[in-house]
């Protein structure tokens, strides 16, 4: 039907936390204004997000079984039977993946432009998926037509490979407070976190209530502490951001003005998040495998400043809805 036909897809795969899906929205708002008709397909965590926003363009797709083969195209086939004629029906112009590099080998064959939006490690770095795997032919993949890369220090292009800032959303006025720095700590772990992260987490937590801290326990899967379906709320409500090191929650909390603490768990790309953190003095990194991380990190939260933390880092936004209109007119 032709009503049904719309000017973007986005394809957000990100499991299991909300990491890859709210990048993926902020473009899509984005998008919005330049009056192009936008479309969401994710999976059932996905929509809990994208369903604060009253979109009626969003499309539950189911995850594939899990195989024991790390071969992605093992498990594509399942999932091309949902998405292909999804796609298929609404005849999109543009589609949007995200970082899950399997959904470049699931839509080869599909004849639209294909724009892929990540993350620094994804392309370049030990951790990075290109290299993860590095056993496929490139042959096997769809190339994108354009890859943005966004990240807090970003901006450069190296062919169709764009880097961008943070990818967030804009949050009204209205709903960003200005709180002092003592009275509201925030801690978020996504739904990735293991359980030695959540424990250190419970115990920063009861440390601070002890002293008189008004502590907020969030996570993005509906087992964990309180479930929150748009943690950036949050963080405008908070003084202080204690996060597990993923970008998105990264870049969220930094473009809000908000003082971050990393728990960090050695996973390498978060421990790179932590090093440009730590040298752009917007926040510090505190490791759960020290045994008096969680006294150190209440030392830290009494001596920062009460004020906004002063940022000067572009939303990469506009920049990345830019980069998708031309290549929509070409």
């Amino acid at each position: 039907m032709e009503e049904d036909k719309i000017d973007v897809a986005f394809l957000l795969r990100g499991m299991p936390g909300i990491g890859h899906v709210s990048p993926g929205y902020a473009l899509g708002e984005e998008l919005t204004k330049h009056r192009l008709k936008c479309a969401y397909i994710s999976y059932a965590n996905g929509l809990d997000f994208l369903r604060n926003f009253n979109l009626k363009n969003i499309y539950e797709i189911k995850k594939p079984e899990k195989t024991k083969s790390r071969v992605p195209w093992k498990d594509m086939f399942e999932l091309c039977d949902d998405v292909i004629p999804l796609l298929q029906k609404l005849a999109p112009k543009v589609v949007v993946v995200d970082g899950e590099i399997d959904s470049l080998f699931m839509l080869k064959n599909l004849e639209v432009k294909l724009v892929h939006i990540c993350t620094p490690s994804y392309i370049e770095g030990d951790s990075g998926v290109y290299r993860r795997y590095a056993h496929i032919s490139k042959a096997m993949l769809r190339q994108p037509d354009l890859t943005i890369v966004h990240g807090i220090l970003m901006n450069k292009s190296i062919g169709n490979v764009h880097f961008v800032g943070p990818m967030v959303r804009q949050l009204p006025d209205s709903k960003v407070t200005k709180r002092n720095v003592h009275k509201k700590i925030t801690i978020c772990m996504t739904a990735s976190s293991d359980a030695s992260l959540i424990k250190m987490s419970e115990k920063i937590a009861k440390k601070l209530s002890n002293q008189g801290y008004e502590v907020g326990l969030i996570g993005q899967k509906r087992q964990m502490w309180e479930f929150v379906k748009e943690p950036m709320l949050s963080f405008a409500d908070s003084s202080v951001v204690i996060v597990n090191g993923g970008l998105a929650v990264i870049e969220e909390t930094v473009m809000l003005g908000k003082p971050i603490i990393i728990l960090s768990d050695g996973d390498l790309e978060k421990e790179n998040n932590s090093k440009i953190i730590e040298r752009m003095r917007l926040g510090k990194a505190f490791s759960i495998n020290s045994a008096d991380s969680a006294n150190r990190i209440i030392d830290y939260i009494k001596s920062i400043s009460s004020s906004k933390t002063e940022i000067n880092i572009k939303n990469g936004t506009g920049d990345a809805a830019s980069l998708i209109l031309k290549i929509m007119h070409k």
